[in-house]
């Protein structure tokens, strides 16, 4: 499970950032658009197929997995590094998605904020890592998130940011790409999910008994990618 501790002391076994960020090519669909795969903190991209995520995406979407791991997020070169080296060399002129679990999740989030890129139109977050709990508690003692004002002293910078675009991007109105968010109710990361879940109508969100593990992940996106991919955006 990530959390913000282990997010901040994950220095002993952290990997390079290369450039370019290495990728695979998961499925060479190239008529519907361009999905990426972002993993979690201690993923690979072989994991996207070792756990069949593949067969559940459209075949006429070509699928990419990403090795964004953590080094990127550290020296904060992530958005550029998936955007030079693993989303513009695709040979698809189309619309984009995002689909990433925990650490991953966050990724995509990040992206979209500091990128804006026009043609992504689709987030699909599995168990996104949020923010370190002092944030995360903070966030819920407001009654309404739209009434949040970040302070300082509370939370990363990067974590007030997230939030602040979180906050501020109107989700599902087509002014915006679609997002769909979707976790264990026995997540420990749920606290962070369920605010996440307030500002969604709930037929972006989907929920299922289980953790911050594969089994549960696999189940999510099972229900939840035909919904986000199945037709062309």
């Amino acid at each position: 499970m990530l959390t913000g501790a282990l997010f901040l002391t994950a220095c002993a076994s952290l990997r390079q950032a290369k450039t370019p960020m290495p990728h695979a090519v998961a499925q060479p669909g190239l008529s519907a658009g361009l999905l990426v795969l972002l993993p979690g903190l201690r993923d690979r991209p072989g994991d996207f197929l070792k756990h069949a995520f593949v067969q559940d995406v459209p075949t006429s979407w070509r699928v990419v997995a990403a090795d964004a791991h953590l080094g990127y997020y550290r020296n904060r070169t992530l958005p550029a590094r998936l955007e030079a080296d693993v989303i513009t060399p695709q040979p698809v002129r189309g619309p984009l998605a995002l689909a990433g679990i925990s650490l991953g999740g966050m990724g995509s989030v990040l992206y979209f904020c500091e990128t804006r890129d026009p043609t992504l139109t689709t987030l699909v977050l599995l168990s996104p890592f949020l923010g370190d709990e002092d944030i995360i508690e903070q966030l819920s003692s407001h009654e309404s998130l739209k009434h949040w004002q970040a302070d300082p002293e509370v939370g990363r910078q990067f974590e007030r940011k997230l939030w602040r675009c979180l906050i501020d991007t109107p989700w599902n109105t087509g002014q915006a790409p679609r997002l769909w968010l979707a976790f264990g109710t026995e997540d420990d990361l749920r606290p962070g999910h369920e605010l996440l879940a307030s500002l969604l109508d709930d037929e972006h969100v989907e929920r299922v008994a289980g953790g911050h593990d594969w089994p549960t992940w696999r189940r999510l996106w099972a229900e939840i990618a035909p919904r986000a991919l199945g037709s062309s955006p």
